[in-house]
């Protein structure tokens, strides 16, 4: 093996990760959409194209963030608001019963 070789083989590599990390973002991106939609109704064009801005800046972490906000936010400003880390953290409705706000034993929702 030459070393042009090797050096077309991390090319390979690399793009291959960052394809890969591309994919990734834009199947958060498109859950968040399903369920953006699913929760609130017709997702706005300006939401869409934010939530399209951050695949192309492959930033995984901010979408995965507002998909988080999703299962508590009452609104889409919610999960949109602030992006501080002291906005990002979820909220937890305490409920009578059950340890940290989680759900208790009888709303558990058994898988088979």
């Amino acid at each position: 093996m030459t070393w042009l070789d090797d050096i077309e083989r991390r090319g390979e590599r690399r793009g291959e990760r960052r394809g890969e990390r591309r994919g990734e973002c834009r199947g958060r991106a498109k859950s968040l959409l399903l369920i953006l939609e699913a929760r609130f109704g017709s997702v706005p064009a300006e939401v869409n194209a934010k939530i399209n801005a951050k695949v192309k800046a492959l930033d995984e972490a901010t979408i995965t963030r507002w998909a988080v906000r999703v299962l508590t936010a009452a609104t889409l400003e919610e999960v949109f608001g602030e992006d501080s880390e002291g906005a990002s953290q979820v909220r937890r409705p305490v409920s009578a019963g059950s340890p940290a706000g989680g759900p208790s034993a009888s709303k558990r929702v058994r898988r088979r």
